[in-house]
């Protein structure tokens, strides 16, 4: 699919993509070993990765978008096979800028062993400035051998003489409801962005929330309750919020359950991937690809927009 369904593309828009594209290794053929699967890495070899990456790239060709949202990109990792993903989108689509910050690394292990994955935003539009901001960390896990850095990866632009904060996220989703880590992110992630509002910016915050944004019903499934651990309701504050408003496409779920390979019908499925947008900005449209969860466990999230007249 491509972009060319959503709305004839005004100068002053931006067409902006959110997707989590689960390393490359997250295709239908793939459980993960955290949601109670068997996997820590794609089955069963290179070619796997391969045959996802090729079609991840083929729907970004297509996709028109101006500003692309990538989460979970590795660089040359394990779970990958080696394959430098983050490297192949920067050599492949040359006609944007890269950008990309850390959440997962590997201590004190060597390549081929090696981890090292994160948030990538690409733009076709000049980035005047690009910046990290941390969010509230998990533990190290396993042994202190991984780590997760939480952070909202943040780009500034200039378009059309407006000016941009375009905020990729990507939130926890293994926390204990006790301490419910993500609560904590959402809520810096939207302090943030309401500071980038009231310094001028027009804010579009974009990625995999890890929380059930829209309650909705995408027919029968045979997922167990103890697999669906990890759903978790948005907090009320959030949805309460001035000047901030979420933007979502009910009608097509962005995420399904990886305690199986994909089966439709039988994985639960959600949506969890959206965008936040400021108060002054106007959704155009949006809309979400159904690639039947082929190439990753995310499906892509695009919306078109522009600076809100008043």
């Amino acid at each position: 699919m491509t972009g060319k369904s959503i709305t004839d593309k005004s100068t002053k828009a931006l067409q902006i993509l959110t997707w989590n594209i689960g390393y490359a290794g997250m295709g239908e053929d793939s459980d993960f070993l955290f949601d109670h699967g068997k996997q820590l890495r794609p089955p069963p070899s290179r070619e796997s990765v391969a045959d996802n990456l090729k079609k991840i790239e083929e729907y970004l060709n297509g996709s028109e978008a101006d500003i692309m949202m990538l989460q979970e990109v590795p660089y040359a990792s394990w779970i990958t096979y080696s394959t430098d993903v983050m490297g192949f989108f920067v050599q492949q689509f040359d006609d944007y800028q890269w950008t990309y910050t850390d959440d997962l690394r590997t201590k004190l292990i060597p390549p081929p062993f090696s981890i090292r994955m994160g948030n990538a935003t690409a733009s076709t539009i000049p980035i005047d400035m690009c910046t990290s901001h941390p969010l509230e960390d998990e533990p190290d896990f396993l042994l202190q051998v991984f780590r997760k850095e939480y952070r909202m990866h943040v780009i500034h632009l200039e378009h059309d003489n407006v000016l941009w904060s375009l905020i990729n996220i990507h939130l926890s989703a293994f926390d204990d409801k006790s301490v419910s880590i993500r609560e904590k992110q959402l809520s810096q992630v939207f302090d943030f962005a309401l500071s980038e509002r009231k310094a001028g910016y027009h804010v579009v915050v974009g990625g995999d929330w890890n929380m059930k944004i829209v309650e909705s019903d995408f027919g029968p499934y045979s997922t167990r309750d103890e697999d669906l651990f990890w759903v978790r309701p948005l907090p009320d504050f959030s949805r309460t919020q001035e000047n901030l408003r979420w933007v979502a496409d009910p009608s097509t779920s962005t995420v399904r359950t990886a305690e199986q390979p994909y089966q439709k019908g039988e994985n639960y499925t959600l949506i969890i991937d959206a965008f936040v947008i400021s108060d002054n900005v106007e959704m155009l449209d949006i809309k979400t690809d159904d690639l039947s969860f082929t190439p990753s466990d995310h499906h892509p999230v695009r919306i078109e927009v522009k600076a809100k007249d008043y």
